[in-house]
């Protein structure tokens, strides 16, 4: 009898099955070692992230090394710089944070750089949907001006509102930082508006932030608002006996000061003097204990406070002057001589007030809305020049300190 052997050329079920296995695990181990945390794509990607974050910096550092040669050369402000930069396309944004930093875009990045000294004290890589939103003059519920209205507002309205649904903010700021609005989370719907009564001009900073997956994008305006007073041809209401004279003492570019300029560095061959009672005798320059002379901010006309002034003569003693400081008023009107009379015991109360006599002109307030008398404006006053305070911005720099556009320091008049 013959045997034949027999060969097995196939694997068992077990085999393949510890195969596939085998390979699984070398496919994910592969897998985790090109893509996981750690891995090669991530390692790749990391570095071509670092690659062009230090591309942004190195950008950066040559633009402000160029900066400060301008600085030294031409007496140029970083925010100016900055601003050309822009213009040039080198930059996308700038804005200014008002903090001493400012913010950049640039190359898909936002970059803070600090003023003081030009270093990046934050670098992100940019992402997520910038805010677009429009400014406009409507009425003061934010809808369309029809005709003329004596009340208006500036609306703000975030036109892709629905990319952030809930999750915006709106805020606006006066010159001074003072919130003037904000809009926030509106659970209603979808708003996307905010609108603040217009009652003042001046620059103010709109700042509209909107979320989107986590990534918080912001974008900044700065609107300068003019406002068109309404006239009226003619008022009849002020009563000169019912106004009330406010003072405020300035340098001579117009700056409020504390106290009034000191004569005694104007007085060039001139001499000091006071008068004694009985006679005219030299005084003290250095005026210890207001012995020259003594001004004091008056509120009206009847408030009890006295002023001393400063004179001086020549020294033949043939022509006597008098200082008058230079300073800038504002007369408040009042309906009655008893409003007005409290104005001056207290100038918090504003029982009364019918109008004033500014920068403008007179204004009429009577009607509860601001209006110019037309006509009214004060004579040869200089309305590019105003006093250099939002507090005092109305007040009128008397025009006896302006000889043919040439700041006067004093006023001197024989007596």
């Amino acid at each position: 009898m013959k045997l034949k052997n027999k060969t097995n050329k196939g694997i068992t079920l077990v085999a393949l099955v510890i195969t596939i296995i085998i390979l699984l695990i070398l496919a994910g181990v592969t897998i985790v070692s090109i893509s996981g945390k750690n891995g090669l794509l991530n390692k790749v990607n990391d570095a071509s992230e670092l690659t062009k974050r230090k591309s942004v910096e190195e950008k950066l550092q040559m633009m402000l090394e160029g900066y400060l040669i301008e600085k030294y050369t031409e007496s140029k402000t970083l925010e100016q710089y900055l601003n050309e930069q822009k213009e040039k396309g080198e930059l996308e944004e700038v804005t200014n944070n008002n903090d001493g930093t400012f913010k950049l875009e640039v190359d898909g990045y936002e970059v803070t750089i600090k003023e003081e000294d030009l270093s990046i004290v934050n670098i992100e890589k940019l992402g997520g949907v910038k805010p677009i939103f429009e400014v406009k003059e409507t009425k003061i519920d934010g809808t369309e001006i029809e005709g003329y209205e004596t009340e208006r507002a500036i609306t703000i309205n975030i036109i892709n509102v629905s990319e952030y649904g809930k999750n915006y903010t709106i805020e606006v700021k006066d010159k001074a930082g003072n919130i003037i609005t904000k809009e926030e989370n509106v659970v209603e719907g979808l708003k996307g508006q905010a609108s603040f009564k217009i009652t003042k001009e001046g620059d103010y900073t709109i700042k509209v932030t909107g979320t989107k997956d986590g990534i918080i994008r912001t974008e900044i305006e700065v609107i300068t608002i003019e406002i068109s007073m309404p006239t009226i041809e003619e008022s009849s209401m002020f009563s000169k006996a019912n106004g009330v004279i406010d003072i405020v003492w300035i340098d001579e570019d117009n700056n409020v000061i504390s106290e009034p300029i000191s004569p005694a560095g104007y007085l060039g061959g001139l001499t000091a003097i006071t008068y004694n009672g009985t006679n005219w005798i030299t005084a003290d320059t250095s005026n210890s204990e207001n012995s020259w002379y003594h001004y004091e901010a008056q509120t009206g006309t009847t408030d009890g406070k006295t002023s001393n002034w400063a004179n001086a003569r020549t020294s033949d003693e043939n022509a006597y002057f008098v200082w008058i400081p230079r300073y800038a008023y504002k007369i408040t009107y009042f309906d009655t001589l008893e409003n007005a009379n409290a104005y001056r015991a207290d100038s918090n109360s504003t029982t009364g007030i019918i109008g004033y006599s500014t920068i403008d002109g007179l204004i009429d307030v009577s009607s509860g809305t601001e209006k110019l008398v037309q006509g009214s404006e004060p004579a040869n006053v200089d309305v590019t020049k105003p006093v250099k305070s939002t507090k005092y911005a109305k007040y009128i720099p008397h025009p006896a300190f302006e000889f043919d556009g040439n700041k006067a320091r004093n006023l001197g008049r024989k007596i």
